[in-house]
């Protein structure tokens, strides 16, 4: 795309021949030409004009007339292309790439037709940048080299696999660096679609990334087309010319080391087992420790950590210490470093360390330490985590007032770089609090209409719809007693979440509750313990479901430990039946009186120690008054 400043340049060409032409004149040996003086020669310039043809000085005006369109359209165009970034970069992508549109259609100008389109293609507009591609066609209908390549990065953005793999030699030829990082960046995404791509791709790619020798995004591709098709010696050779020539990371390089991992962990294993530590930038070292913890090498990571702490205690590698000793769950060496950093650190790493110390006070059920951490959360880029751990403080306090407190303080902000949380825990929170908070069909209609939103926008919030679902399905089943509309509900959320060990949670205990449909859910909860071992709710259910079928003995291990890591009214319920089933009275009873200090009104609880005839006897606080006797009938 040619640049306003390359427009100048003929111009600036025009001022030195003509700075130049004095000096020509007097390098000659003509015979000098008799003086005239000033007068004389402003009367002969106005004779001149006036025996010009009237034909030559139409034309002179016509010209004249083209040059200064020619500097409006310029300025015009400067200015709409000005309008049209600021629009974009405040998120109006549909307004800035309307303009842009509308600037190549009076214009004509390609630039503006690829501005459009690189615009479309980003956002995953394909349908307008096709729109603009078959305009820009009629305005040139022999294709330039811009023009091919950009209807290229269309059909490389939309998958279309066979011909990008063909043509991109063709287009890189011509391209410039630009572009052609544009198009190494295309081929990267293209490998994702799956092994027999990059073996389709690969023997192209190696030739074409030998004529960029640096450039890190050619590096970048050659490494995931010869790792995601076998060749990993040369994937490996691949990543130690990336670590030479990108050692700062750039986002497509750590992005791309991060898909390796989950894909060809064998290649980043192999390739940081053999790079030279010493050779490699603090960047890589660090996202060494980042792979190992995503190929969930905690032991090894820790110990590399420990490694470059002992040569540079920086709060930035004790806050990733204090991080992969939370994944260990070994909190009390998480406790241990984020402390230093909130003691040493600046003030965006202070207030990371504040807010991960709160979650981890949350979760060890220290409830005043965690809210003393969340207190000196103080700056605006953490308030949407410290307003997320407040609201799910409060509502397992059931405190829903102090919940709805934070929640207001939700709806006016929104996570960033830095969140830990997301705006669908946002949501989810919202949802629970209604859940809690309004008379059940009112609750139901609003659910209702939430979902009947997304469905009429066209483009869902996945994620919302599928919690949509979840929690309406529950009400369905837990306070509306409507189970087969709740089970329809569970099974839309499943479709949604396919690999969701929640979702398949809620459907499969549901399902449950029918003798006819007790196995699926069975299965189901077996599916989802796979997928989260240690989640206590899925222990729960798992536990219950092996009680109902007749198998006690199996039940009380999962119970118990549902119990120990969430203590819950309903899993002492669970536990109640399970030990009675036993013939353990007395453990039965113990449990008893621990849901009902836990909630002395809980309905399944209830339920339960009147069904085995073990209702309270006093009130809550006289069970709690009375050890010995459990507080529960004989």
């Amino acid at each position: 795309m040619a640049s306003w400043h390359q427009r100048l340049l003929p111009i600036a060409a025009c001022i030195a021949v003509i700075t130049a032409t004095p000096a020509m004149a007097q390098a000659e040996t003509k015979p000098a030409a008799p003086a005239v003086s000033p007068l004389s020669k402003d009367i002969n310039t106005s004779l001149d004009k006036l025996q010009k043809p009237t034909a030559q000085r139409a034309r002179d005006a016509a010209d004249e007339k083209i040059r200064l369109q020619k500097v409006t359209q310029d300025a015009n165009a400067f200015a709409g292309m000005l309008a049209s970034e600021l629009a974009l970069l405040q998120g109006n992508t549909a307004g800035s790439l309307g303009a842009y549109v509308v600037m190549f259609e009076r214009s004509g100008r390609p630039e503006l037709a690829e501005r459009a389109m690189q615009i479309a293609i980003n956002a995953g507009a394909y349908n307008e940048a096709q729109l603009v591609l078959e305009r820009w066609r009629k305005v040139e209908p022999v294709p330039t080299q811009l023009q091919k390549q950009m209807a290229w990065e269309l059909d490389a953005s939309r998958g279309n696999i066979g011909t990008a793999l063909n043509d991109f030699p063709a287009v890189l030829t011509l391209a410039n660096e630009a572009q052609a990082r544009r198009v190494f960046l295309l081929l990267s995404q293209l490998s994702l679609a799956g092994p027999q791509v990059a073996q389709q791709g690969y023997e192209h790619v190696m030739d074409a990334t030998k004529q960029y020798p640096n450039m890190s995004e050619a590096a970048v591709v050659e490494a995931m087309y010869a790792a995601l098709s076998g060749h990993d010696k040369q994937a490996v050779k691949a990543l130690n010319r990336l670590a030479s020539l990108d050692a700062d990371i750039r986002p497509t390089t750590q992005l791309a080391i991060g898909l390796l991992a989950q894909k060809s962990p064998q290649v980043i294993n192999q390739f940081f087992s053999q790079a030279d530590a010493n050779k490699l930038s603090d960047m890589w070292r660090e996202l060494q420790i980042d792979t190992l913890v995503r190929t969930e090498q905690y032991d090894k990571a820790f110990q590399l950590i420990q490694n470059e702490l002992s040569k540079n205690p920086t709060p930035e590698l004790q806050l990733q210490a204090g991080i992969l000793a939370m994944k260990k769950k070994d909190y009390r060496d998480a406790e241990v470093f984020l402390s230093k950093v909130y003691q040493g650190g600046d003030t965006p790493q202070r207030n990371r360390a504040a807010t991960l110390l709160a979650v981890v006070a949350f979760g060890q059920d220290q409830a005043e330490k965690g809210a003393q951490w969340a207190a000196k959360i103080n700056d605006a880029d953490f308030l949407f985590d410290k307003s997320v751990i407040l609201a799910t403080a409060a509502a397992e306090r059931k405190d829903w007032v102090e919940m709805r407190k934070h929640l207001d303080v939700l709806q006016t902000s929104k996570p960033n770089g830095n969140s830990l949380y997301d705006q669908a825990q946002a949501q989810r929170l919202e949802l629970l609090w209604i859940y809690n908070q309004q008379d059940p069909m009112v609750v139901y209609r609003e659910y209702s209409k939430k979902i009947d939103e997304q469905m009429a926008s066209g483009t869902p919030d996945v994620k919302l719809l599928a919690e949509l679902y979840a929690q309406r399905g529950l009400l369905l089943a837990d306070k509306l007693k409507r189970p087969e509309d709740a089970l329809k509900d569970l099974q839309k959320q499943l479709i949604l979440r396919p690999n969701d060990a929640n979702a398949m949670n809620s459907l499969g205990y549901t399902l449950l509750a029918q003798e006819s449909s007790r196995e699926q859910g069975f299965a189901l909860l077996e599916q989802a313990y796979k997928l989260a071992p240690d989640a206590p709710h899925i222990n729960d259910s798992l536990g219950w479901a092996y009680y109902l079928k007749g198998q006690p003995e199996k039940a009380l291990a999962y119970l118990k430990f549902a119990y120990d890591k969430m203590p819950d009214p309903e899993v002492a319920a669970h536990l109640v039946d399970t030990y009675m089933a036993l013939g353990q009275e007395r453990k039965a009873r113990e449990f008893a009186k621990k849901g009902l200090e836990l909630d002395s009104s809980h309905a399944v609880l209830l339920e339960t120690l009147t069904r085995h005839n073990l209702q309270p006897k006093h009130s809550a606080a006289a069970v709690k008054a009375q050890p010995d006797a459990a507080g529960v009938q004989p």
